[in-house]
């Protein structure tokens, strides 16, 4: 049996995996699902940023070994610096409809300017994310209920890695926007078609750990 820690993107907290987690669980494996600084609502956004996420990472991760990580969208960013940090306790480093960065990236590199409110990157409108992300109504209703604005330091912060060589098995999970952009040949995405990644794809929307738990806590269990 595996230990899991699910961590999610922005937004939202470690609830969002409570369907999958409880998959798992039922399979034998432990499962922690994070809910990183600040994402709770709680805490003063302004001191909080990608550093602090890590450590949230790493602290859950402690002296556990053969750790499969999941990083969920921005998580994608927080996970690529954990692994930098505690790599040796991975068996598995998965990018859940995310990919990782390189060092001196920060999330606005890759999102452009996005508004900056007290300290956090408000929830977006539906609107907004139904553009971008391909979200239904329902889905971002049931997201809406708990969401909270993103601390805007955690965006703004570059990652800080080494060249260490992965020690752990790469895995990305692939959904239906995700699929889209490996297929305009943007080399950012081109890694994901290459033997060193295992890749898995799932037909649902950016959130699958909302809309289709079951498939999603079927393929991390046959990682």
């Amino acid at each position: 049996m595996a230990t899991y820690v699910l961590v999610p993107g922005a937004w939202i907290g470690g609830w969002a995996y409570a369907e999958v987690a409880d998959l798992l669980r039922a399979e034998g494996h432990e499962v922690h699902a994070v809910t990183l600084s600040g994402l709770d609502g709680g805490g003063d956004a302004a001191s909080i940023d990608l550093e602090t996420h890590i450590a949230d990472v790493v602290e859950v991760i402690g002296d556990r070994e053969n750790v499969v990580l999941v990083g969920h969208s921005y998580a994608g960013l927080v996970i690529t610096g954990v692994a930098d940090r505690v790599g040796e306790r991975l068996a598995q480093l998965v990018y859940l409809d995310s990919a990782p960065f390189e060092n001196g990236e920060a999330m606005l590199d890759f999102t452009g300017p996005v508004p900056n409110v007290d300290g956090r990157l408000p929830y977006p409108s539906f609107e907004a994310l139904s553009q971008d992300a391909g979200i239904d109504k329902d889905t971002y209703d049931f997201l809406s209920t708990k969401a909270v604005g993103h601390p805007y330091g955690a965006y703004a912060q570059a990652l800080r890695i080494s060249d260490k060589e992965p020690t752990y098995k790469r895995v990305v999970i692939a959904c239906d926007d995700f699929r889209g952009l490996v297929a305009t040949g943007m080399p950012r995405f081109q890694q994901f078609v290459a033997p060193a990644w295992h890749r898995v794809d799932i037909d649902t929307g950016h959130w699958p750990m909302v809309t289709a738990p079951k498939e999603l806590a079927e393929v991390l269990h046959a990682l």
